[in-house]
């Protein structure tokens, strides 16, 4: 079952997962028309003064694309996603677009880098994952793409499982969502609203309606995979 959009959650969150270890990360810093594209110019300058602006470049764009999928949910439908009108502050722990400001917190280990992003406003904070792909698929027994998409989802979320890492993400926010509830995982249904592959971002479903209390976000990149899940109260932080 999907909603009627456009929905605009009490609860948002968007999350982004870098895989510092493919090989677009490793080269570093991106060829200078990309960063034109996605830096603005105060980024610009702040990422080519950095320590290591290869890593600083990357933790602006999971910044960027963190923002952009909370503002999707703010605003009820997804924006025209040009990367410079985000503007990241990684000191202030800022995101600005347009009239929406806001949090962001970024966590990095030597494998994957990950960028969470709220709205600035009183609340509690998101709860959060993440985790290789090889570890969360035996985690979830080692089942085949097709046995993971009949065995443990619904008919309404499987359309945009594509992948095993598309359904391993969506396992691993469901039981976060679960926990983060204290409800029965198999009431909950993590759904994609009919709309462009990529742009349309997941509800959770409680019971089969639309959970407007609670927001969730997911991402996956090379063998990295992250999720969150936001609620109107409760909550904290993940690691």
């Amino acid at each position: 079952m999907t909603h009627p959009g456009p929905l605009r959650p009490a609860a948002v969150v968007g999350i982004d997962v870098v895989d510092l270890r493919t090989p677009r990360v490793l080269r570093g810093l991106p060829r200078s028309r990309t960063v034109e594209r996605v830096l603005a110019e105060e980024e610009r300058r702040r990422v080519v003064e950095a320590p290591d602006p290869g890593s600083a470049f990357w933790a602006h764009w999971a910044a960027k694309e963190a923002a952009f999928k909370a503002a999707t949910l703010l605003r009820g439908a997804p924006p025209v996603f040009a990367h410079a009108a985000f503007r990241v502050d990684l000191d202030a722990g800022r995101v600005q677009y347009g009239d929406i400001a806001l949090d962001l917190t970024t966590h990095g280990t030597r494998d994957r880098l990950v960028a969470v992003a709220r709205p600035s406003r009183p609340g509690a904070l998101p709860v959060w994952g993440a985790g290789a792909q090889a570890a969360l698929h035996r985690g979830f027994g080692g089942a085949d793409l097709e046995s993971l998409r009949h065995g443990h989802f619904s008919e309404a979320e499987r359309p945009v499982i594509r992948g095993l890492p598309s359904a391993l993400v969506r396992l691993a926010v469901r039981r976060e969502a679960a926990a983060f509830l204290g409800v029965e995982e198999a009431r909950l249904e993590v759904i994609c609203p009919d709309g462009p592959a990529g742009r349309s971002p997941p509800y959770l479903h409680l019971d089969t309606r639309v959970l407007e209390d609670c927001g969730v976000s997911i991402s996956h990149d090379g063998d990295w995979m992250a999720w969150a899940v936001a609620g109107v109260s409760g909550g904290g932080d993940g690691s």
